[in-house]
């Protein structure tokens, strides 16, 4: 998921990091400049947005969950996503 030169140096925060710091953004709807300080910085991660959202990575993501989901109707775990309710 990596759009950085192979030489580009050592990263001070992993990707990892990254992308979790991302998914606080969108799962608390919060602003970037509010990501707490254990989060990498709000511009790094700003930054590794941009480009994976440009070279569609998210898009790519959404296509492989739908195929995941498209597993058979008698898993447990299929059944609660799919009829909108947790027993």
């Amino acid at each position: 998921m990596t759009l950085f030169p192979l030489d580009a140096g050592q990263r001070k925060h992993s990707l990892r990091e990254v992308f979790n710091a991302v998914r606080y953004v969108v799962r608390r709807g919060c602003p970037w400049r509010m990501l707490p300080n254990d989060l990498p910085p709000w511009p790094l991660v700003y930054q590794h947005m941009q480009c994976w959202l440009a070279a569609g990575c998210f898009e790519d993501m959404v296509l492989n969950l739908r195929v995941l989901l498209h597993l058979p109707d008698d898993r447990p775990c299929l059944r609660h996503c799919t009829n909108g309710s947790v027993n």
